[in-house]
């Protein structure tokens, strides 16, 4: 089976094979702040290779965590509130 964009593999299936500068601006962007595949894994290995010398790079894993916890925050709040409609 082919690869799906939003299926099991997902964007990180797709987009996490290839390194963030093989992509245009806009798309490293949105895998670095919307989708944070670049926070877990391309950054941390940039600081190991040495290609980066900034070292909050290495850090950015807890940016993936802190994203995960916004969005169980955000689903938590959408089921407490959430009211069912119909009988």
């Amino acid at each position: 089976m082919g690869k799906q964009l939003f299926g099991t593999d997902g964007i990180r299936g797709v987009a996490g094979q290839y390194p963030l500068d093989v992509y245009a601006r806009w798309f490293r962007d949105f895998l670095v702040y919307v989708v944070p595949i670049g926070c877990i894994s391309y950054f941390p290995v940039s600081v190991v290779l040495g290609r980066v010398s900034y070292t909050p790079y290495a850090f950015a894993p807890l940016f993936g965590f802190a994203f995960l916890g916004v969005a169980l925050w955000v689903w938590g709040f959408g089921v407490r509130h959430y009211t069912s409609t119909g009988s």
